[in-house]
């Protein structure tokens, strides 16, 4: 007996007055899907299973408090589950998750690759491009030293102040980098 064929079961229960119990494990299954349930007796009911009755059904957890429903309710999320898991998004939406993430990890190996191919063997077989490379990286630590701005917090200038000191400074470092001033 699965799960809905319970719900119709003790729905015809219910006006009959019998009340009787059973019990459900989730269906071994390799895809998620909660609410295919298969019957068992109480004694082979896993920690986590779900209780149907005439008054509702009772999902129960191990280390957490369990979840009561009407047969109703349950009814309701199972058929709107099984609609929603038929929609071609939501259906393929983890195959796809998995493809996308795949295909991003390939194009960065790939790119991963191929720079480190160029630094080893392309680049610096350039004649002029390893002495301007280490030019490059000179002047840009020089650059890294330089302070542009003012930096003292104890003194509070005004904007032509400011504006002044940035100047200069803007000047000291055109020294330093190029050796004129313009």
């Amino acid at each position: 007996m699965t799960g809905r064929e319970a719900v119709e079961y003790f729905s015809r229960c219910y006006h009959t007055g019998k009340i009787k119990s059973m019990y459900f494990n989730k269906s071994p299954n390799r895809h998620f899907t909660p609410y295919d349930l298969v019957a068992v007796s109480k004694q082979k009911a896993n920690s986590e299973h779900y209780v149907f009755s005439t008054f509702g059904v009772l999902h129960v957890k191990s280390h957490e408090p369990a979840e009561n429903m009407s047969l109703g309710e349950w009814q309701r999320e199972a058929v709107l589950y099984t609609a929603v898991s038929n929609i071609p998004f939501f259906k393929y939406f983890l195959v796809k998750k998995a493809f996308i993430r795949w295909r991003s990890n390939k194009k960065c190996v790939d790119l991963r690759r191929t720079s480190k191919h160029l630094q080893d063997s392309h680049l610096l077989m350039v004649p002029g491009f390893c002495q301007a490379a280490l030019d490059i990286a000179k002047l840009l630590e020089e650059l890294s030293s330089i302070k542009f701005f003012p930096l003292e917090s104890e003194k509070c200038y005004t904007l032509g102040e400011f504006e002044h000191n940035v100047n200069v400074k803007g000047a000291q470092a055109e020294t330093n980098c190029f050796g004129t001033q313009r």
